[in-house]
């Protein structure tokens, strides 16, 4: 029996428990009864750990003021805040009553689960910050790496090569194409990235840089080379795998840098299933659960968010969503856009102000890319 299971079966028995059937609460208050709970649950002066994690559309100043309550009142009741504490995890999610405010706490083998309703969004006066909009640019039976527009062309990387496509007046068509010299062995979940300077443009792949031009006709020559741009710098790619080392740090899948008032945070998505947030130093801010493999950050007219995809809850679905950082810790920042598939790939695109993603669509057989962009809500 997986975890996934018994983690649904759990939910399922709180939801059913008396105490889920209490009239909501505005999100301080609920926060506050959820602290209580929680302190309840830990010996007299036993510290936690605590992490929040929001599925919802609580605005982001709303979840700093519930976070600050959740830690007032588990000191009021005599709980430290410390790292190596009881582990409390609280995440927010919604259903039709509203907001729904689930602790777990983990301490050694023992879990428990607490959960409070609270006022919906729409009660508290809650609203997402952007729309995250998603234009369809091309589809292919072979799998699509990364794209990038180039005027009135588009540049494809493909795991067997490089093409270039021109619109006509009813979809791309294939102009010029160059494979990939003595293409090797690729590993599983080949991955790959393209970069764009005018007519110039790089090609990262596991194990290759190649670098060419698109003018006069498609041309590029490949080396050896296993460092890839990762939004804060080169990262080094791991040889015949399909993440960063992370030099050091946290091995991850893809990252994204985002501004504080301290200075510039890394987000990265950890090989195992964690997403991590960094300072400057190389300092954990913050470690959570509920992101997929691929995030990148673009720049909105409302500001800088930080695209994320879906857990992969959903099987034959995911989703991209927008977040913004509050003290390191991520807040909703749009509704989820919704692909048919699984995304594959998320990479920022040339002009930082949207970003390319690859879906696989299993049942069509196929592979698509979409632009994906950013507007202040209404």
């Amino acid at each position: 029996m997986s975890h996934s299971f018994l983690r649904r079966l759990a939910m399922f028995l709180i939801w059913i428990a008396p105490f889920a059937m209490s009239s909501a609460q505005e999100p301080e208050s609920a926060a506050r009864e959820l602290a209580r709970r929680i302190a309840g649950s830990l010996s007299p002066g036993e510290a936690v750990s605590l992490a929040v994690e929001n599925r919802s559309s609580l605005p982001p100043a709303a979840l700093v003021e519930a976070r600050r309550a959740v830690e007032a009142a588990l000191r009021a009741a005599g709980a430290g805040l410390r790292s190596d504490g009881a582990k409390a995890t609280i995440t927010l999610s919604e259903n039709a009553s509203g907001l729904v405010w689930t602790a777990e706490v983990m301490r050694g083998d023992r879990r428990e689960v607490f959960l409070v309703i609270g006022d919906s969004p729409a009660t508290s006066g809650g609203q997402f910050r952007v729309v995250l909009e998603a234009a369809s640019l091309i589809e292919a039976t072979e799998a699509i790496l990364d794209v990038a527009s180039a005027g009135d062309s588009l540049l494809v990387l493909q795991p067997g090569g490089v093409s270039i496509y021109e619109r006509n007046d009813k979809a791309w068509e294939r102009r010029q194409a160059s494979p990939i010299p003595n293409t090797p062995v690729w590993p599983r979940d080949v991955r790959g990235r393209l970069t764009l300077e005018g007519e110039t443009f790089r090609a990262y792949l596991p194990g290759l840089t190649c670098a060419g031009a698109m003018q006069p006709t498609l041309a590029f020559e490949c080396s050896e080379g296993n460092r890839w741009p990762a939004g804060f710098g080169d990262a080094e790619f791991a040889t015949g795998r399909n993440h960063f080392t992370g030099d050091g740090a946290v091995s991850f899948f893809s990252a994204a840098v985002v501004n504080s008032e301290s200075g510039n945070l890394r987000v990265l998505a950890g090989v195992d299933g964690r997403t991590y947030v960094l300072d400057g130093a190389m300092r954990r801010l913050a470690v959570f659960d509920g992101w997929g493999s691929d995030v990148t950050a673009i720049d909105s007219a409302c500001g800088r968010v930080v695209l994320a995809s879906g857990s992969g809850e959903q099987v034959g679905q995911d989703t991209v969503r927008a977040y913004e950082l509050i003290d390191g810790h991520p807040a909703a920042a749009s509704r989820p856009l919704h692909f048919d598939g699984v995304v594959t790939a998320l990479w920022p695109a040339g002009d930082g102000q949207t970003a390319i993603a690859v879906v696989q669509d299993p049942e069509r057989q196929g592979y698509a890319a979409y632009r994906v962009s950013a507007r202040c809500a209404r």
